[in-house]
């Protein structure tokens, strides 16, 4: 279902949108961001949403501007950063945006906080879409305590004991290691 608005059918007193986002395509959006990502020197994590995300809006007309305030809830599934397995991450976005009508400047606004539309109508689902992605993190723990894997065997250690010796650290600094500061 799209939610589609016209700036002109809002009415002063505002407009309240409540509507879910398509999980599926949410996901595609998501994967696209890992594509261009692909070429860079950091890859971002997967992330998947199993379930539709729930947006609650409140939509304003300010002359050619239109005001978007609300919050966007859902969870997702992406691996740990230390352990590798997966886990679920709640999300909870504020929305907050000004849209003004495209006037050809847009690359002069600095404003993060000001998008712009074309033509008659808006598409909210897209603007409440580029928010989620935005809000995903580089990097998430399944818990603080988190021990990861062991860097020798690869063993989990929240659920296992290795045998492995411990660790001497980074061998770069071996040579520091006999240093005596008196």
């Amino acid at each position: 279902m799209q939610v589609v608005i016209r700036p002109q059918d809002i009415p002063p007193q505002g407009r309240h949108f409540d509507f879910d986002l398509d999980s599926s395509q949410l996901n595609e959006r998501v994967a696209e961001v890992r594509k261009v990502a692909d070429h860079q020197s950091l890859m971002p994590p997967s992330y998947v949403f199993n379930s539709a995300p729930k947006a609650s809006l409140k939509v304003y007309r300010r002359g050619n501007s239109v005001e978007i305030h609300g919050s966007l809830f859902g969870a997702y599934s992406t691996p740990c950063s230390r352990c590798a397995e997966d886990t679920e991450v709640k999300l909870d976005v504020p929305v907050n945006i000004t849209l003004e009508k495209s006037a050809g400047k847009e690359g002069e606004q600095d404003d993060v906080a000001i998008g712009y539309y074309v033509g008659e109508e808006i598409e909210l689902q897209s603007v409440v879409e580029e928010f989620a992605v935005l809000a995903l993190p580089f990097s998430v723990l399944c818990s603080e305590g988190c021990k990861g894997l062991c860097t020798s065997c690869g063993a989990n250690l929240n659920s296992e004991m290795c045998a492995c010796p411990p660790a001497e650290g980074d061998e770069r600094f071996a040579v520091l290691r006999g240093l005596k500061i008196q």
